[in-house]
This record gives C-alpha cells, structure tokens and sequence, in this order.
C-alpha cells in the first residue's frame, strides 16, 4: 500500500504573483477612494464631484425639511446613473428638486402676515438663518474679502482662477428678500459658485431697507457701488453684469433705470432673477400661482400689497422710481430674465419681458434709420416646477438648477466677449 500522506497544495507562482499584484493594486486603489471622499468632504472646491455631498449638507442643516434621505439618494443615484437621462422614466422634477420643493413648502421663510408686529424682525432673523442652509461657511477665507461700502456691508468673492485685478469682469450682485430683509453675507456660497459658472468675480453689496429706508433708498445706494466700481475699481462698465433675485432682481430693474436716468454708461447687462417688479400687486400670478409656489407664501394678494408697503412706504405703488414696472425699458443694456413657471411672482417679470418687447418694437418700427434694437439681446428663461429665486441653491446638486445657472451664466460669458 502507498502509505505516502497525500500531498498538501501549496500556492504556485501564478497564485503568488495574484496576490501580491492585488495587494500592489487594490490597496493604494483603496487609499486613493478615501482621500477623495474625505477631500470632498472637508474642501467646498471638489464637493461637486460627489453627487449629492452638497444636498446632504443643504437637507441635514435645514431640520424641519425633507427626512426621507435615502429615498432621496436612491432616486437622486438612480437619475445621474441613467445614461440619457431618459425623462420619461426620471421625469421632472428631478429627486432633488421633489427635495427642495418639499423643504420649502415645510419651512417657510416666515409664517405670520406682514400686519403682525414681528414681521420684519422675524423675517430678517430667518434670512439671517439661511446663510447656515446655503453654505456660506463653505468659502474658503483666501477668496473672500469682506468690506465695508457706503456703510454697508460688502463682499468680493471669486473661484480660484477666476481674475480679479482692477479692471477684471464683476457681476455686481444685490441680494433678495423684498427690499426689507436679507444680506448680501447669506449668499457667499452662491456667489462662489456663480464665479465658477461665469468665470467672473462677483461683488456682493447690502443696500438700505425699508420700512425704515423704503424705496428709491436702495436704488441710491446700488448706483453708488456701480459708481464705486466705474470711478474707485476702473473697471470698464462693459465689464460689469448686474444682477439679483426677488428684491433684488427689482432693485437691479431700477438700478438699470437709475443709471440711463443720471446720463451714467450702461453696463454690459442685467440678469433679473424671480423680480419683484409690480409693487401695486397686479400679476395673476399672484391668485393663480399660490398652490404652486413651495417658496413664497401669501395668503392673498392684500397681505402681498402689504408686503410692498413696508418696501416703498408712502411711495405710490405705481411709481416707476419704487416700481421698475412703471418705467421705461428703452435704453438699457441686455437683459437675461430668469423665473419660474410655478412662482407666485411670475407674472411680474413676464409682464415685464412683454412690455420691454413691446417698447423696442414701437422704438424700431417709428425709427428711420432701421432698427435700434435687437430682440436677440434680451432673453425670457421661463422654467417648469422651480420654486422662488432657484438659483440661489446652485451647487447642491439638483440637476434643473444647475441647468438654468449654466444657461444664465452662460449669456452672461457671451456677453461679456468668453465665448
């Protein structure tokens, strides 16, 4: 008989070789996945490689939002995977925006009528919150330089690589919340996703408010930063992009107004955001529109017109000076309109679009010389099922507001001769 033990099966060469080739391969592999992950998470400037990182942070700081993150990520992964983004199958609204949408309408920005006493200090106090959900701690210090303009807080913020010597091109940015509330010191995070998208340094500026300062206040003091742009910085005013949502996209219309008005040279253009143009609170939108808008809640359209007169204070609501809809809009620079579909305040800036139209139109048709104006250079971007002022969640994600961003900011490249 073999008495011989059987024989134990030792690794061959082959085997060997496999192991040590993983061990070689797959662990610095693995290292490598950690360091990204862990880079994304602590550094803003890669955060958009991740998808999602940015909403988590949104979702997770803003506690009465939406809860159900894993069902968000699920559809959020399911959506960025699908090769032709088929809408069919992910139809809009995307995740994040079902996301958003939700969060708004749970957590407005105030919840009590503009008659209550505490209106304004809530709604400032809430305002004052945000900054928290927009990410405003996300800016690194070394591309932020907080100052102070006119006596007002002021803020140049650029992405890296971006220029930002004297004369480089800068979106001159006034922020939102109704004329009454709100800074420009909330919106750091924004403006430096807005460089990255326009290639462009921004200036973020605060203004008076009323009820204290109403209107024409705040106009005064956004042409003086233009000014201080134009006379202390000599940037070329065809370097500078004037831009701002809600209020502020109201105060950017005025500006414009105010700049033609004082015989000033115009900007290269205006990007209006979500405006709030009406201040005798005539849109249909704000009737039709109540149900569809998570952002902006009003009750009717008195407690809106109330909201107007803390902005205005005894002002005529149909001045063109506190009510840019009044105006004219011959004699201005391009303009790039961004809104919604779904907001409360859309009608106030397609009123607006469609009055402009119609004044170039006249101004060409009576003008002996051929046209005067381009249709071409003012552009109406209407968007389904956004909430109020979207743009302001650039960077987190939501594949519709990075669309619309990439759109606006794209015109405003052209025209300030990028592209």
């Amino acid at each position: 008989k073999n008495t011989k033990s059987p024989k134990q099966h030792t690794p061959t060469m082959c085997n060997k070789f496999q192991c040590i080739l993983f061990l070689i391969v797959i662990i610095p592999v693995f290292a490598l996945l950690v360091n990204i992950y862990m880079t994304n998470v602590n550094d803003p400037l890669e955060m958009d490689t991740i998808k999602g990182l940015g909403a988590l942070q949104l979702f997770n700081t803003f506690h009465k939002g939406y809860t159900n993150y894993y069902s968000y990520f699920d559809g959020l992964e399911a959506y960025y995977n699908n090769p032709k983004n088929d809408r069919i199958k992910y139809p809009y609204p995307s995740p994040g925006l079902r996301a958003l949408n939700e969060l708004m309408s749970s957590a407005p920005i105030v919840d009590i009528p503009p008659s209550h006493p505490d209106y304004i200090k809530t709604m400032r106090e809430n305002f004052a919150g945000m900054g928290k959900v927009l990410g405003v701690d996300l800016v690194p210090k070394k591309y932020l330089n907080e100052f102070e303009l006119n006596g007002h807080y002021a803020a140049w913020v650029h992405y890296p690589g971006v220029d930002t010597s004297d004369n480089a091109d800068t979106i001159l940015y006034l922020h939102g919340g109704g004329c009454v509330s709100g800074s420009a010191e909330i919106y750091l995070y924004y403006f430096f996703q807005m460089s990255r998208a326009s290639f462009t340094r921004v200036l973020g500026v605060d203004y008076s408010l009323g009820p204290e300062r109403p209107l024409p206040a705040g106009v005064d003091d956004a042409v003086a930063a233009y000014e201080y742009l134009i006379n202390e910085k000599n940037v070329d005013p065809e370097r500078i992009v004037i831009a701002g949502e809600s209020g502020g996209g109201h105060l950017t219309l005025l500006t414009l107004q105010a700049i033609r008005d004082r015989g000033l040279p115009a900007p290269a253009g205006g990007w209006i955001i979500s405006a709030q143009t009406d201040m005798a609170g005539e849109s249909p939108s704000l009737i039709t529109n109540v149900q569809t808008d998570p952002m902006v809640k009003i009750a009717d359209v008195d407690e809106y017109k109330a909201l107007c007169k803390l902005a205005i204070g005894d002002a005529d609501p149909k001045d063109p000076r506190v009510s840019s809809f009044y105006g004219s809009f011959l004699e201005l620079p391009p303009l790039y309109f961004t809104v919604s579909d779904a907001e409360v305040l859309r009608d106030d800036t397609i009123r607006v679009y469609e009055k402009l139209l119609s004044q170039i139109n006249e101004a060409n048709q009576l003008s002996e010389n051929g046209p005067i104006y381009d249709t071409d250079d003012y552009v109406l971007d209407n968007s389904p099922h956004l909430p109020h002022a979207y743009t302001i969640f650039v960077g987190f994600e939501i594949l519709e507001v990075e669309e619309g961003m990439g759109r606006a900011t794209g015109w405003i490249r052209k025209i300030l001769n990028k592209l």
